[in-house]
């Protein structure tokens, strides 16, 4: 639903990073760009979380999502 796909996590031994932005998304509106890495998302430090929890934090948060992103 926000139009974009991350690669990573504690399970993989990389961090979350954007590895793909859909045109015209929402993501894109925002201004995310491939290769950004996810440092928080809601409040949470990625570093600790494996991509399935990553994905399930964001679907929990509903429809108002807050990255921290370093480029």
């Amino acid at each position: 639903p926000w139009g974009f796909r991350m690669a990573g996590g504690k399970d993989f031994g990389v961090p979350l990073v954007i590895q793909r932005v859909n045109p015209g998304s929402l993501s894109s509106q925002c201004g995310l760009q491939e290769g950004d890495t996810i440092v928080q998302i809601g409040g949470v430090s990625s570093s600790s979380l494996t991509h399935r929890e990553a994905q399930d934090l964001i679907l929990s948060l509903g429809n108002s999502l807050e990255l921290k992103l370093e480029r």
